[in-house]
């Protein structure tokens, strides 16, 4: 239970229940005589305050200020409204309004992270860059690597070590040949966080990993990293490169929803077999587009 929930918020997907029990305490206090309930929605919009905070969307600190600061004006215009001044009201009613609207605008956006790609290419191979999650912890171990080529014969070479990090990840990197065509997916960053490295150390040593991994007729894709609270940074960082080297974008929910399943992992972090299988699923939604006519001509043999 503690663990589905610490996924909620690294996740990101506290965002969207802060955001709703938000709306549903604007209802509260816009059509209702709210003093009755003042308690009650006073700690409802706590708690939602809390839960849009921790999600660790990584929207840039401005953005949380500027949503703090509308709920600051909010609040101080319900007060000023309780003398029950009908103009008062409807000036209370207009700005939590506006805080309604710029909080379901900001989830549709970040909700679009949600949806597939769609671009496609004809590709015949993928090399992974990664981390224990891919590499595993023990040599027998059925990796998601494997079984998603097994499952799909598809060709996956897996260059994954336990303990890397976006710095020694170029080893892994340098393993792949400089004129090899494909798909190049990395699943890099936990170890990074874990050890407390600065998110402007991390992009340094991403961006570096990307700028060797690209290559012409090849395509990236990067992994999302479920966030602790207020790590937003290594988010950010993520986007940004994902968009700048025209990288596909696994988002964190799927991710931190491998992790949250019920015999998922073996210690919270380290995939068991059912996460294995899981996992390979989730890439497999991702690069399936990516192996195109490929497919298509092993399945018409």
């Amino acid at each position: 239970m503690i663990l589905r929930w610490a996924l909620h918020f690294a996740s990101g997907n506290s965002l969207f229940t802060g955001v709703m029990m938000l709306i549903a305490v604007w209802g509260i206090v816009s059509f209702t005589r709210y003093r009755d309930f003042k308690r009650t929605w006073r700690l409802a919009l706590m708690v939602a305050v809390i839960f849009v905070v921790l999600s660790a969307t990584p929207w840039p600190w401005f953005v949380y200020a500027i949503w703090l600061l509308l709920l600051g004006l909010w609040l101080w215009s319900l007060n000023k409204s309780a003398n029950d001044e009908a103009r008062s009201k409807r000036r209370s009613r207009l700005v939590g309004a506006t805080l309604v609207i710029i909080s379901m605008v900001a989830c549709i956006i970040e909700g679009l992270t949600l949806v597939p790609h769609s671009e496609t290419a004809n590709h015949d191979v993928m090399y992974v860059i990664g981390d224990s999650i891919t590499a595993g912890l023990n040599e027998e171990d059925i990796l998601w690597p494997t079984i998603l080529a097994e499952s799909h014969q598809v060709d996956v070479i897996n260059l994954a070590q336990p303990g890397a990090m976006a710095d020694s990840a170029m080893k892994q990197a340098m393993n792949i040949p400089a004129d090899a065509e494909g798909i190049v997916l990395i699943e890099i960053g936990g170890n990074d966080l874990l050890s407390g490295r600065s998110a402007e150390t991390y992009e340094r040593d991403l961006t570096k990993l990307l700028e060797h991994a690209s290559a012409p007729n090849r395509t990236l894709v990067l992994m999302e990293l479920p966030l602790a609270p207020f790590k937003n940074e290594y988010g950010q960082v993520q986007r940004e490169l994902a968009a700048h080297y025209n990288a596909v974008l696994i988002s964190k929910r799927a991710f931190a929803r491998v992790l949250g399943t019920a015999d998922g992992t073996l210690d919270g972090i380290h995939l068991s077999h059912t996460g294995q299988q899981l996992m390979a699923d989730v890439v497999w939604n991702a690069v399936q587009p990516l192996y195109g006519a490929t497919i298509e001509m092993r399945e018409n043999n």
